[in-house]
């Protein structure tokens, strides 16, 4: 365990001109598959950072939040949310976030 290296919050500061470059991997190629009218539609090529900005997670509580406005406004006034699986996270936290 003494070979780990200490995360965020350890409260050990680790100074970058300490650390050496081992060795410098290839880049691996990806594919990003996006909606119509996401930010990085069209961009090419995508940076992971980029990729990053936008979570998964939140991206899908972001679907599942327009769907519970969209039935709102269709007069649906009480929606019972029910998930599992990959639907887990986003549910509960559009659950968390809705009125």
């Amino acid at each position: 365990m003494d070979n780990e290296f200490p995360g965020p919050g350890s409260g050990i500061e680790i100074d970058e001109d300490d650390l050496e470059v081992l060795l410098k991997l290839p880049p691996i190629d990806g594919y990003v598959i996006v909606r119509t009218g996401h930010p990085l539609c069209g961009k090419s090529p995508v940076q992971m950072s980029a990729m990053l900005d936008y979570p998964y997670v939140g991206q899908r509580t972001f679907d599942v939040l327009r769907v519970l406005d969209w039935l709102s406004a269709w007069g649906h006034g009480e929606v019972h949310l029910a998930a599992r699986g990959y639907g887990a996270l986003p549910a509960t936290f559009a659950a968390l976030l809705s009125p």
